[in-house]
């Protein structure tokens, strides 16, 4: 536990916030996807629901990569712009 404890002293607001958010952002995506896919929401719906709390997600996860990878942060950036473009 004092390694998990470390590592949480050792993130930036930023990382931490993002670390909290991420999580809770996956799993609105993925029970919003369930409900559309047993059509008790309509898919339609669902997914202008979802492509941008998707792009929003992976703009989260480019912008932690980003110091280690840069080659494929830009990569996830662009992903994110062409879901906001759909």
């Amino acid at each position: 536990m004092s390694k998990f404890k470390e590592a949480w002293d050792e993130l930036s607001t930023f990382g931490k916030i993002s670390t909290i958010i991420a999580p809770v952002l996956s799993i609105i995506i993925l029970t919003l996807c369930v409900l559309g896919f047993l059509k008790i929401l309509p898919i339609n719906q669902t997914n202008t629901i979802v492509l941008p709390i998707l792009a929003v997600l992976n703009i989260l996860i480019g912008i932690n990569l980003f110091r280690k990878n840069k080659v494929v942060a830009i990569f996830i950036f662009a992903s994110s712009a062409f879901i906001f473009i759909l």
